[in-house]
């Protein structure tokens, strides 16, 4: 049960002083004043501080500029009610400029106390308003549709369908459904993702189980052929070793037999004889020379002879061919006889010095220098080539012995060896994996079945036409009831249902007068306020009982009626006023039933509310 006590305002329209308007009056109040005196300030104020929503859309919150005071604070109201034993403050303020709690100020913050404990961070403006409808059980439309009856706001009977159904939802809270829906989707979503998560961990570990018995067999196959490919390796090995033993052998025999002389000392007998040679060169060179010059000596000592011949056989002269005289010719003769003498005693020098010389001896000295070079140079070259021949075969020999000692290591190594059984620990990850596996797949089993129920909730139970639609047009029928006592009243039989035999479980309305049905566009203003005031205090009857509130809000219900329609709302208000705190808005000064509270609006000379 939400018991409203009070509601206090300031500064909120024409309430500019601050004013505390009691809510737990027990029947029924009639607020009356002039128009314009600001009665329906009281329940305007009350959505507001509940729902941040006045009455009527665009409406004034703040007072009017022209009658604020100069000490105007700004917008302050307060709704404190109690609900199981606790008590709860709403405090919205506008611009409001003093303090709300101690060192807290106004401003346009939205509080909510839970017995004088803040409940939410005045920051969290979102999730404080979700906590008001939350803890009050009514969303905005409900509010104005069955808690508050005001003058030309638009009834629940012009909603659209979807929006009919929508505060009828609330009102039999059986939102819980599309909840449960929502939930239930969203679950299902949870649900297959998880069989999608299932099944990628079933393929990851089907991978992983297919790697390990793989290396399982691997492992295996080792294990069994580990002692025969040991002695295999080992005969292999042996056979590679004596082999490159024999080879090494070999090589050191063939190296050893390679004779090599001293380099340097053949190259210098080699010195020695091309010295020889070189001298002997130079010697008989000097012999051809000899012979050269004693041949031009003998040329010229013959010409010479020749010429002195000629010039005393002829008397010319043996260049020009003329006569010379005797004289002359005498003269030159001498010359040419000195000449001849002198050529006579060079010709006698070279021959002298070369009389001694034995040519045969010489060149045959010559050849035998010669070929012991030949000898010396083929030996050397011979030398040179057994050199790189041994210089091969030792490199040979030391790679073959690093090859030997890597195959003796190796056997060394291969002879040490011994069995290691890792077959066990493959055996053992692969019983894990399986284990993995059957786990996984049993999950997969339940979130399987899960799935399908969730499947068949959305399907049956939760949807339009299930377990919601049943429940809907129960509560319906408890509403249709109450219409139906009022009906003896009114004159008006009003209807609403759904129909179950659509897909979409279309909600209907029908109004019957006399059995006959009629629009409610046909119905007279009266008529209309009529039915209007009806099917808000049916709503309000059946919320009462679901979740129970102590008041309601009743703005002119008498607009527009008849003297003889007056009569019938009224009796029906004074029906109701016995089992609720009503409130009743009205300009109708007849009304004034018994043992009913008057409070009385009026405005002051500055255009401020003042109530009594």
């Amino acid at each position: 049960m939400i018991t409203l006590e009070q509601i206090t305002l300031e500064g909120y329209g024409s309430m500019v002083q601050k004013t505390i308007f009691p809510l737990r009056h027990i029947g029924l109040s009639i607020l009356r004043g002039k128009v314009g005196s600001g009665k329906t300030t009281i329940p305007s104020s009350l959505s507001w501080v509940i729902f941040g929503n006045t009455l009527k859309k665009g409406s004034s919150i703040e007072t009017w500029e022209d009658i604020r005071p100069k000490e105007y604070k700004g917008t302050f109201v307060r709704l404190d009610f109690t609900k199981e034993g606790s008590s709860f403050s709403i405090i919205r303020c506008l611009n409001y400029k003093s303090n709300v709690l101690p060192k807290v100020k106004g401003g346009s913050k939205l509080l909510v106390l839970k017995d004088g404990i803040q409940v939410y961070s005045e920051r969290n403006k979102k999730d404080v308003q979700k906590y008001i409808q939350d803890l009050l059980g009514y969303s905005y439309d409900l509010f104005i549709n069955s808690i508050v009856f005001g003058q030309r706001l638009k009834r629940i009977i012009e909603e659209t369908g979807p929006n009919k159904k929508k505060i009828f939802d609330e009102a039999f809270e059986t939102l819980f459904i599309d909840k449960a829906r929502v939930a239930t989707d969203d679950d299902r979503k949870k649900t297959r993702q998880a069989l999608s998560d299932k099944d990628n961990s079933l393929e990851n570990l089907g991978e992983q189980l297919d790697s390990v018995q793989s290396f399982y067999e691997d492992a295996l196959e080792f294990e069994r052929s580990f002692k025969s490919d040991k002695e295999s390796n080992l005969i292999k090995l042996s056979n590679k070793i004596e082999s490159l033993q024999e080879k090494a052998k070999e090589i050191s025999i063939r190296e050893k037999k390679i004779k090599v002389s001293d380099v340097d000392s053949l190259k210098a007998d080699i010195d020695k004889l091309n010295k020889k040679v070189n001298k002997l060169d130079i010697f008989i060179e000097e012999i051809n020379t000899a012979e050269r010059e004693i041949k031009k000596l003998q040329d010229k000592k013959a010409k010479k002879i020749k010429n002195h011949t000629y010039i005393g056989d002829t008397g010319t002269c043996f260049t020009c061919g003329q006569k010379m005289n005797k004289g002359k010719a005498e003269e030159l003769k001498i010359e040419l006889e000195a000449e001849f003498n002198r050529i006579k005693k060079k010709v006698y020098k070279w021959e002298k010095s070369i009389s001694d010389i034995d040519r045969k001896q010489i060149f045959s000295e010559k050849n035998s220098l010669n070929e012991e070079l030949e000898k010396l140079k083929n030996k050397l070259a011979s030398n040179k080539s057994n050199r790189n021949l041994k210089d091969e075969l030792k490199n040979t020999l030391e790679d073959t012995q690093d090859k030997l000692e890597s195959y003796e290591k190796e056997y060394k190594q291969t002879q040490k060896e011994k069995l290691v059984i890792k077959s066990t620990k493959y055996e053992i990850k692969k019983e894990k994996i399986l284990k993995k596996i059957k786990r996984i797949k049993k999950e997969k089993r339940i979130l399987s079945d899960k799935e399908e129920i969730q499947t068949w909730l959305m399907k049956d139970p939760l949807s339009n036409g299930g377990l919601k639609a049943y429940i809907f047009d129960s509560l319906l029928n408890k509403v249709n009831e109450r219409l139906w006592k009022y009906s003896d009243i009114i004159g008006f039989r009003i209807e609403f249902g759904i129909d179950l035999e659509t897909s979409n479980k279309d909600f209907y309305q029908m109004i019957y007068k006399d059995d006959m049905l009629i629009n409610y566009p046909d119905l007279s203003g009266g008529q209309k306020q009529l039915v209007d005031t009806t099917v808000a205090l049916a709503i309000h009857d059946i919320i009462s009982s679901v979740r129970p509130i102590n008041i309601l809000f009743m703005d002119e219900p008498f607009e527009g009626l008849d003297k003889d329609t007056i009569e019938i709302v009224a009796e029906i208000i004074s029906f109701k006023a016995k089992e609720q705190n009503l409130y009743l808005i009205t300009h109708h000064d007849s009304f004034n039933p018994t043992n009913s509270n008057t409070i009385y609006f009026e405005l002051s000379s500055k255009g401020q509310t003042i109530i009594s």
